[in-house]
């Protein structure tokens, strides 16, 4: 784990995450399964005319961050939702005894 804060932004057509350094450890382990990178955009979305903006949420929720880091406010620790649907609740870890 790092020492210092840091933000993971993910986004896909008008849905995004945000996880942080706040963020329970096998939670970001669940979410960020490693992936090649790709578009914020669906395959074909350019061409059908079908540009979602899932990237400009999570853009809002990094510069929100960031700005709360710098002021000494405590910033959003994780979101994740859907411009069209709303916010979605993060699945829960299980824990082993």
């Amino acid at each position: 784990s790092l020492d210092v804060p840091w933000l993971d932004l993910r986004c896909g057509g008008d849905g995004y995450v945000m996880l942080s350094s706040e963020s329970p450890p096998d939670l970001v382990k669940k979410m960020t399964p490693d992936h090649p990178p790709m578009s914020c955009q669906h395959p074909g979305a350019l061409d059908d005319g079908n540009l979602e903006f899932g990237f400009a949420a999570a853009g809002a929720f990094g510069a929100q961050w960031a700005l709360q880091h710098l002021r000494g406010n405590k910033p959003p620790v994780q979101a994740m939702g859907s411009l069209t649907y709303g916010a979605f609740e993060f699945p829960t870890t299980e824990v082993s005894a």
